[in-house]
């Protein structure tokens, strides 16, 4: 890897590819292309375009042409249109549920979502989805259990193939240790404290390892190693390396082999549901759980790899069920939600189903959002004024803007931390929550989580060298907060 002087990534090479990256004027990702070795042609080249609020307008593939995006006032995703993909209409409620757009007005008691487009569900008393229904005749049917924990022990999946059982197991961390196929098939999952780094199938023809390798500091996935034993029907070797290429979310797009081939490819919808997905060149694809209107090619007739099961940051496909394992809770991507409210409770927002207002600008790699850091910064805070008042972080916690990521790069190396009460300030949530006498700014539609917000952040805090007027600018930024200090909101 390369990087220039603000220590940005310019080029990588991956194998005999060799990618090099581009930025616009407030550094974030705006160009990508990789040639293998001094080949005139480009294998891969994208680009992407933002508006003023620092979303992703327009992204520009080479191979597939240019995909649109448009978002509300708020920042939600409302329409996504390319070649080739499904055009996506999105409309909102007011707490943030998804509704169909054929019926916008409807109310999602308690943010529970009933029905959405063929899609119906069903929770317990805890809100917990129970059941899935997708599809008319035949449809397709999950039942969900979860252990005293809260956590997903069982999928049943009904559908026109014959009814699967999946059982999962975890460790005193939470983290997903084991996914059971009935009796016929396991995967151990093994772990580098958040991060997903290995796992390891097993079934009768033998065993196959996987190892994942990421960006520093990220979850982005960098490479893949590939190990196993070959089965007793197939002598070909099964060690390999793939290197993943991913859009700017960390979504992998993706997978070439060291010879800089191109091995795998996926599209997808917004909430990231493969509508495309094959292994190309020298590799066959071998039969997978289908969900869905996924598409797998066969092409030549070698050992076919594992399937490619990252998807959003943190994110794990389990093609059993159609729904991702997102580290703390599971996430469906028809709906773009979680299966079960966040366990923070009101600390976490109005809506504790939410995944993210769009996921083209938005990562949650533990499933957590915003409110795991949230509920820690409350806590350091202390003395809330009303229970319609948020913890605010001042340098933004779950921000992908290259400037929140600079700034949080900042604190860690001098020892500030994320969640201190010096990046903090108690906010009301909305201009109409605002205590008597208190001028402070409010946490929604005053613009603190606006491109001006984290502009004006980024310059009273970049220059900080020194622990002490680092917290000095985080000072003068809270004492602009509690003074109503607005921010622009247009996008």
């Amino acid at each position: 890897m390369e990087r220039d002087d603000l220590h940005r990534e310019v080029l990588r090479t991956q194998g005999k590819l060799t990618g090099h990256f581009g930025y616009d004027a407030v550094g974030r990702r705006a160009r990508h292309a990789a040639q293998r070795g001094h080949a005139a042609d480009d294998l891969l080249a994208k680009q992407w375009q933002y508006d003023a609020a620092g979303d992703v307008i327009q992204k520009r593939d080479q191979r597939y042409g240019t995909t649109n995006y448009r978002y509300d006032p708020t920042g939600r995703i409302e329409q996504a249109a390319g070649p080739g993909l499904p055009s996506e209409v999105f409309r909102w409620d007011a707490a943030a549920n998804l509704v169909s757009s054929d019926h916008p007005g409807g109310y999602v008691e308690h943010n529970r979502l009933k029905m959405f487009e063929d899609k119906r569900f069903e929770y317990d008393v805890y809100g917990r989805l129970v059941r899935k229904v997708s599809g008319h005749g035949p449809a397709k049917e999950l039942i969900l259990e979860y252990d005293d924990w809260n956590q997903l022990k069982t999928v049943v999946t009904k559908d026109r193939l014959g009814i699967s059982t999946t059982h999962f197991e975890y460790d005193a961390f939470g983290r997903r240790i084991r996914k059971l196929n009935g009796s016929y098939a396991s995967t151990d999952f093994l772990w580098d404290g958040m991060r997903l780094v290995q796992e390891t199938y097993h079934d009768r023809q033998g065993e196959e390892v996987l190892t994942y390798l990421y960006e520093a500091n990220s979850y982005v996935p960098l490479a893949r190693i590939d190990q196993g034993k070959a089965a007793a029907n197939d002598a070909d070797a099964r060690d390999a390396v793939y290197y993943f290429h991913n859009d700017v979310s960390g979504l992998p797009e993706e997978l070439t082999d060291a010879d800089g081939e191109l091995i795998w490819q996926a599209r997808y919808k917004v909430w990231g549901n493969a509508v495309q997905e094959e292994w190309v060149a020298r590799v066959s694809h071998r039969p997978d759980p289908a969900w869905r209107e996924v598409q797998a090619a066969v092409l030549a007739p070698t050992h076919a790899p594992r399937p490619q099961n990252l998807r959003f940051q943190g994110q794990y496909l389990d093609r059993e069920t159609g729904l991702h394992y997102n580290t703390f809770r599971y996430y469906d991507p028809d709906i773009g939600r979680f299966v079960n409210p966040d366990p923070i409770g009101l600390a976490g927002g109005n809506n504790l189903y939410q995944y993210a207002p769009n996921p083209v600008s938005w990562i949650d790699p533990w499933g957590w959002s915003c409110s795991s850091d949230a509920k820690e910064l409350a806590e350091n805070l202390r003395n809330r004024p009303s229970v319609d008042y948020r913890a605010h972080h001042i340098v933004m916690s779950n921000s992908k803007d290259p400037r929140m990521i600079a700034l949080r790069q900042q604190m860690e190396d001098l020892g500030i931390p994320l969640n201190g009460a010096k990046n903090g300030a108690w906010l009301p949530k909305d201009a109409n929550s605002r205590l008597t006498g208190d001028l402070s700014t409010a946490h929604s539609g005053e613009g603190v989580h606006s491109d001006a917000y984290k502009q004006y952040v980024f310059d009273n805090l970049i220059n900080a060298k020194t622990k002490p007027e680092f917290i000095a600018g985080l000072d003068d930024l809270r004492s602009d907060l509690k003074g109503g200090k607005t921010f622009p909101t247009k996008r």
